[in-house]
């Protein structure tokens, strides 16, 4: 995905997300408030359509009210009145006149007078719901003594109500009733008597039919069609609905929406409900509207964010591109690059920085170039005077070393000189090692060397390198000892000759800083965990000085010892443990360092089984080695594992470009430089694929390569290094010419083309 789709996608993220997360969380939560509280008003509302019902009740207090204002005769004329006939006339006309007046109002279905002592005094109810009112022989229901009590303490055009109270009919239809208590009053404040209307909430409901009216056990009240039925059965959910004791609105697809209100309370405090089909809520097209004006609105902003991120974008794409096509000519093609850009300010400052820092870098970058040069020409300068030098030292040193050999066993001389012949030996033999050590350290620099992978015998290998080094020992009257933890000693995949290289100056560095006591070296294999991957374990354990913690660290440094004093008591020149250590990287290994100051030192050497050059060792301890220029090969790199080649030759020119051929195509390069190396070459490796020969050493008098080559019996295949134009073929002992600067695949020729040979004999 490109910068700028990312940088656009960024942008629009930013700008739509928090609005979608605001409109996902906030509208939910604000519609369903907003739905609550218009809920709400909106059953207030439709309880308002109930007022038909609330001015009827009001019209049956203001109806007690007006019949206590004009009581029974009884009440004004008095109980205890002597003229009976009076009484009753006036009640028959008292009754008449309540049929005329309330006669019609069928849900009243009893009319009671009662003194101060709660006795009827009169009554009048309805024989049928239609009949007119008479004074019947059984007494009309009254309200408890409490209610009345309340009435009798009220004040004057006070109306209290009774609970509903309900009973049965034979077929289990509900009745429910109504008191309505007013008090008459005389003269006085006191209440002298009480009028009692009684309320038939069928009747009630027989007047209004378009009402539901519904028991707290379902059934219908009144002679509706519904009567035979049940609420909960035809209305569902409305049982659950209703527990809530507040209005509620039902509602149905089907059969639309019922608000129910909890008109009266029976006396065990249960509702009565009134139920009314309502019209469908307005809010749902509110809610509607609001969405659609929402999704006019928030589609123009959106279109308005896209367009301005957008424009963001390309311009920071164009910043960007910008950027970065400075940089990649800073840092490809070390140019000055001049970013000019105009706005904003803080983009112009960061453009002029970056303006002046690439002609620093470039500037920087050409100097450094420069100075690489000139030190990849001091480098050369000094490994050729190194080289040149080293040769040159050895050829005298090897006649003083003789010499002075000849001299200390000389019987011929007395015991004085013969002691100096051997300080000179010792210390020639000392420079010798010197001049081994440095040309090696130079050879270590100058290329990177495969190592040669054979399938060793550990154990043969650790006592052969104790043997050969046990007679410098026992001329210090130190103990060698080897020792073995493990009953068997595995065979191990490594370089043969690194190894006891490695082995080698490790004891002769024991052998230095140890005076008396003695070495062992030991062996151990550990599979664990920590050690998988390198579970070999050589420990070279001296008696000696020891090493305090500070220097442990810096030890393995060229040219590094514990301090001065060292140098100056034992002398060297700190070179032995660097490339040892630089050898066991090489076959895939590490020497680690166990010392205490005056309790000897133990250097353990950590080889894996089977060395694969697949596996680098570890960064932290392996020296860093200066990168060289690849030579020219081949585009398929060949792979002549185990295979070795001879190269007699002392020109540093032709070692690095033969090395660096033959060490990618994993070919082992023996280098040869005067007679007695070339022996021991040509003793060590009888099966050398080829032997190249620069004739110019031989010249040079330094070594007779073809004769020592012929006396040994050797067999292989000669090539010579130098031009073809002054190298005679004649005597056929040279079958082919290689001259500088070499051709990898003429030398991939001559190794391929002796292989074959090898294959057919």
């Amino acid at each position: 995905m490109r910068l700028r789709t990312v940088i656009l996608l960024t942008l629009l993220l930013f700008a739509v997300v928090p609005t979608l997360l605001f409109v996902a969380f906030s509208f939910p939560l604000m519609f369903d408030r907003m739905q609550s509280v218009y809920h709400q008003a909106h059953l207030q509302t439709l309880r308002a359509d109930f007022r038909d019902l609330d001015e009827h009740l009001a019209g049956r207090r203001e109806m007690t009210r007006v019949l206590a204002k004009l009581p029974e005769p009884g009440v004004v004329i008095g109980a205890n009145s002597t003229d009976q006939a009076r009484i009753n006339d006036s009640r028959q006309r008292y009754t008449g006149w309540v049929n005329a007046v309330f006669g019609e109002q069928l849900d009243v279905v009893g009319i009671s007078f009662i003194d101060r002592d709660e006795k009827k005094s009169f009554w009048l109810s309805r024989e049928t719901s239609t009949s007119p009112f008479s004074q019947t022989q059984v007494q009309p229901d009254q309200p408890d003594s409490r209610l009345l009590q309340d009435a009798m303490e009220a004040g004057r055009s006070r109306v209290l109500v009774s609970p509903v109270y309900t009973s049965d009919d034979e077929q289990g239809r509900p009745h429910p009733r109504m008191h309505l208590v007013a008090p008459i009053h005389a003269n006085d404040e006191k209440a002298v008597a009480l009028v009692i209307t009684t309320i038939d909430i069928g009747g009630l409901a027989n007047a209004y039919r378009s009402t539901l009216w519904v028991d707290v056990k379902g059934r219908y009240i009144g002679a509706t069609e519904q009567a035979g039925n049940n609420a909960f059965d035809d209305y569902v959910g409305l049982e659950t609905l209703l527990t809530g004791n507040r209005i509620s609105l039902w509602q149905d697809p089907d059969k639309g929406q019922i608000i129910w209100i909890p008109m009266f309370r029976s006396a065990d405090g249960e509702p009565l409900w009134v139920g009314r089909v309502v019209g469908q809520s307005p809010f749902t097209d509110l809610l509607q509207n609001l969405l659609v004006r929402g999704l006019l609105i928030s589609l123009p902003v959106l279109i308005g964010i896209w367009f301005v991120a957008r424009r963001v974008t390309r311009s920071i794409d164009s910043i960007g591109n910008s950027l970065g096509q400075g940089v990649q000519r800073i840092v490809s093609d070390n140019s000055e690059v001049n970013f000019n850009w105009k706005r904003p300010i803080e983009l112009k400052e960061v453009g002029e920085n970056l303006s002046r820092l690439s002609v620093t870098h470039a500037r920087n970058q050409r100097n450094l170039v420069s100075h690489t040069q000139e030190l990849e020409e001091s480098n050369r300068f000094k490994s050729e005077f190194l080289a040149n030098v080293s040769h040159e030292l050895k050829t005298p040193l090897n006649s003083i070393l003789v010499l002075s050999k000849l001299l200390k066993e000389s019987e011929e001389l007395d015991s004085q000189k013969r002691e100096q012949a051997a300080v000179i030996n010792t210390a020639g033999r000392d420079l010798y090692r010197l001049i081994e050590n440095i040309l090696e350290l130079s050879l270590l620099e100058r290329m990177e060397q495969s190592p040669s992978l054979e399938e060793t015998d550990l154990k043969q290998l650790i006592l052969d390198t104790v043997e050969l080094m046990r007679p410098q020992y026992e001329e210090k009257s130190l103990t060698l000892e080897t020792r073995f933890d493990i009953a068997s000693v595995p065979m191990i995949v490594t370089d043969n000759n690194k190894l006891k290289q490695i082995l080698r100056n490790l004891l002769a560095n024991a052998l230095k800083f140890t005076e008396q006591g003695g070495v062992t070296i030991s062996v151990n294999i550990d599979y664990s965990e920590v050690s998988h991957s390198q579970p070999v374990h050589i420990s070279v354990q001296d008696t000696g000085m020891g090493i305090p913690a500070e220097e442990q660290k810096r030890i393995f440094e060229a040219f590094r010892q514990a301090d001065g004093s060292i140098r100056r008591r034992f002398g060297g020149t700190g070179l032995g443990l660097n490339i040892s250590q630089r050898l066991a990287h090489m076959i895939g290994g590490k020497i680690s360092l166990d010392s205490k100051p005056g309790e000897g030192a133990r250097f353990t050497i950590s080889l894996p089984l089977e060395y694969s050059p697949l596996i680098a060792p570890d960064e932290e301890t392996t020296p860093a080695v200066e990168e060289q220029a690849p030579a020219v090969v081949t585009e398929k790199m060949p792979d002549y594992q185990g295979k070795h080649v001879l190269i007699i030759d002392d020109d540093v020119d032709n070692l690095l470009q033969l090395s660096r051929i033959l060490s990618q195509w994993n070919i082992e390069a023996i280098i040869a430089s005067d007679d007695e190396e070339i022996r021991e070459a040509l003793v060590e490796n009888p099966d050398c694929l080829l032997t190249l020969v620069n004739l110019k050493l031989c010249e040079s008098n330094k070594c007779d390569s073809i004769h020592l080559i012929e006396e040994q019996s050797y067999q292989c295949t000669l090539v010579a290094i130098g031009d073809e134009e002054h190298i005679d073929m004649s005597s056929k002992r040279f079958e082919h010419v290689l001259t500088p600067p070499f051709d990898a695949e003429k030398l991939k020729e001559l190794i391929d083309h002796k292989l074959q040979s090898m294959k057919t004999d």
